[in-house]
């Protein structure tokens, strides 16, 4: 039963109603008649909940509608028929009339939805579209609509104003035969033959409502109060409707989605590279080398330049307690006067495997030897001109041969050959500052001739791994196989050296932390002689430029695309005025109507972020080979992580929920009649 009590209203500084009251039956057919302007559409939209601008209470089975309820009370208990249909084009017959029930959460049951519209004579129309039906036909799938939830009252808004009169009349028919069950209020113009087929008749008189029975119903029946289910959209019928909306603006959708992608590309390559971790880049590609030596040089800034200074002792014991590690400290060497036969000639093939120089001077022990399981053929040095040279460092006497102190040449001198030979090293550029000293033995130091065999014939013309000559160079110029050890005295008395070595750490986490202690000492700058650090600090410089131009566009890109996007809502929106009161009017919640409306942001936010996750990682590949192919393989400076791409899927669904929300706040506002009339 529906009850009006004490309800006034007001329209256009016009009383329509004054403190009125009345109850309905729980059935039959009530026709609201009279004169237009009178207040007959008004009643009818007050008692469906469609208008709630009045003062009083409608009460239906002893509950007050109010805001809160009203979606519940128009999805379970009342159905609607409108003057104009009101159907969704965009939708064919059978999903028109399945509409409420997927607003109602009912399981959609084919065979019911074909009983209803053989009910309303369109038997075989289900897969009809709504522009091929006649007036009549479309307000019959109006009814079949209203009827397919089974609602205790219909409300119908001058249902046959627009129809001929042998339509109009199959229109009251099925309206008195639904009445014998439920509770039908209908508004009409055509009074003399409506009256025929309801059983009462309501007139506005003097701002009240005066009722005349005009026929009885035999066959009242109790209305049971249901528990009212939450409206849940079914999510495939809606992105059915939502796909025709697409239509409506396709090209602009189009570009939306282009700019869009692009943006969110711009974006993700931004925030991969704000990810970049130099430490962690560096550590990996050293690890990866297989490099043994972690060499350092330290070097002074005075205003614009930069040059190269010593590490004292006192440094070189702080680093070692700081890092719990071994550093040796090494004396460069400039120059190395050894009697070779032959000279490497540099513009000719020639073996780059082998040096013919030493880079400079340290010390070593047994217990050295004996942990890292190095041979030593001869033995240590004992006294200060006495020196331990390299295996590695002997490969050059067998490739160039020696002259030795009676002129003779000898093409691969043996190892004993080689001890107690005499080697002139110099400690700077100034002649007098060099020593003699004697070979007393050749260190094993396990050095991967193997791995560089590619080199042993060079030809300067071709093409070599770039990576892997920069490392062997790397040996060479400071590195535990290129250096000679002296005895612990000797290399005590240097106090000050010009760079340090240790071997190189295994563990990663130990490597990190060998970079960052020294990337960060204070004063100084510490350069590591490693095949990579020539270009390590170019990559930092250049992840920050490439990070700022590609968040500046991505940001131009994505304002661009919020207002296109807000521009198509807009539109869809004002296209789709009346398609959102029918389903206010059905019972859709406000957040039901953004979802149906989301369908189009869920496509536009799918597309874009699966295509820029596509888009960033190849960009981002692309500058990774041309910062540096020859490392591009180990590792990769900019990576496109799971983190960026949970960014992106932020960003982006914050800018179609943003682009949406703003063109559906206004007309959400309104009330659901104001909205199925485009009232503005």
């Amino acid at each position: 039963m529906i009850e009006l009590k004490n309800i006034s209203k007001s329209y256009n500084n016009q009383i329509l109603f004054d403190n009125v009251s009345f109850e309905f039956n729980n059935n039959g057919f009530y026709l609201i008649g009279g004169e237009s302007g009178i207040g007959k559409t008004t009643l009818l939209n007050i008692l469906s909940g469609l208008d709630f601008n009045f003062t009083g209470n409608v009460i239906y089975n002893s509950v007050t509608q109010t805001n809160k309820n009203i979606n519940d009370l128009r999805r379970s208990e009342y159905g609607f028929i409108f003057q104009e249909i009101n159907l969704i084009p965009e939708l064919n017959v059978y999903d028109n009339i399945v509409l409420s029930l997927h607003l109602k959460s009912e399981k959609i049951i084919k065979e019911k939805v074909i009983e209803i519209l053989r009910k309303v004579r369109l038997e075989g129309y289900e897969k009809k579209k709504i522009n091929e039906l006649s007036g009549g036909e479309k307000q019959r799938v109006a009814i079949a609509r209203a009827l397919i939830k089974e609602p205790k009252v219909v409300f119908a808004d001058e249902p046959t104003g627009m129809l001929d009169k042998e339509n109009a009349l199959i229109i009251y028919e099925i309206l008195k035969e639904i009445s014998q069950n439920r509770l039908v209020v209908m508004v009409s113009h055509d009074v003399e033959t409506a009256k025929s087929f309801s059983d009462y008749y309501i007139q506005i008189i003097n701002k009240n409502i005066v009722c005349d029975r005009i026929s009885y119903n035999d066959n009242p029946t109790e209305n049971v109060n249901k528990k009212v289910k939450k409206s849940h959209l079914s999510f495939l019928f809606f992105i059915k409707l939502g796909i025709t909306y697409l239509k409506i603006k396709p090209i602009m959708f189009i570009f939306s989605i282009l700019l869009s992608i692009f943006s969110i590309a711009f974006l993700g390559i931004s925030f991969s590279i704000s990810s970049y971790n130099g430490i962690d880049y560096e550590s990996n590609i050293i690890l990866s080398s297989n490099y043994d030596t972690f060499a350092l040089y330290k070097n002074k800034s005075n205003g614009n330049s930069i040059y190269q200074t010593v590490i004292d002792n006192d440094s070189l014991l702080k680093f070692n307690n700081d890092l719990n590690s071994n550093f040796k400290g090494v004396k460069m060497i400039y120059n190395c006067d050894i009697n070779f036969s032959e000279k490497i000639n540099y513009l000719e093939n020639y073996n780059a495997v082998i040096t013919n120089s030493l880079s400079g001077l340290s010390y070593i022990s047994q217990s050295m030897i004996d942990d890292n399981g190095y041979i030593l053929y001869g033995r240590l040095p004992e006294n200060a001109d006495e020196i331990v040279i390299t295996e590695y460092f002997y490969q050059s006497f067998l490739e160039l041969g020696y002259i030795d102190s009676y002129n003779n040449v000898i093409k691969t001198p043996s190892k004993d050959e080689i001890l107690n030979k005499n080697i002139t090293l110099s400690y700077s550029l100034v002649s007098n500052d060099s020593k003699n000293y004697k070979i007393c033995g050749i260190l094993d130091t396990k050095f991967n001739y193997e791995k560089y065999s590619e080199f042993l014939n060079y030809e300067k013309n071709k093409k070599y791994d770039t990576a892997l000559y920069n490392e062997l160079n790397s040996y060479k110029q400071c590195s535990i196989h290129s250096i000679a050890y002296v005895t612990k005295q000797e290399y005590e008395s240097f106090n000050k050296f010009d760079f340090i070595i240790d071997y190189m750490p295994k563990n990663i986490d130990k490597l990190k932390q060998y970079i960052y202690y020294f990337s960060n000492s204070n004063d100084y700058m510490y350069t590591f002689v490693l095949p990579t650090s020539y270009w390590f600090n170019n990559v930092d410089s250049m992840s920050n430029i490439i990070k700022n131009i590609c968040l500046i566009v991505g940001i131009v890109f994505l304002i661009f695309s919020m207002i296109l996007l807000i521009t198509i809502f807009n539109n869809l929106i004002a296209h789709k005025n009346k398609d959102i009161g029918i389903m206010r009017a059905f019972g859709a919640k406000t957040k039901s109507i953004i979802e149906i409306f989301m369908i189009e942001a869920l496509i536009l936010f799918i597309i874009s972020i699966v295509s820029s996750s596509i888009i960033s990682p190849i960009v981002l590949d692309i500058i990774n080979k041309n910062i540096n192919f020859d490392y591009y393989l180990i590792a990769k400076p900019f990576n496109f992580k799971i983190i960026n791409f949970i960014e992106l899927v932020c960003v982006e669904f914050i800018c179609c929920t943003i682009s949406l929300i703003l063109p559906l706040v206004k007309i959400l506002k309104r009330n659901t009649i104001e909205i199925i009339n485009k009232i503005d």
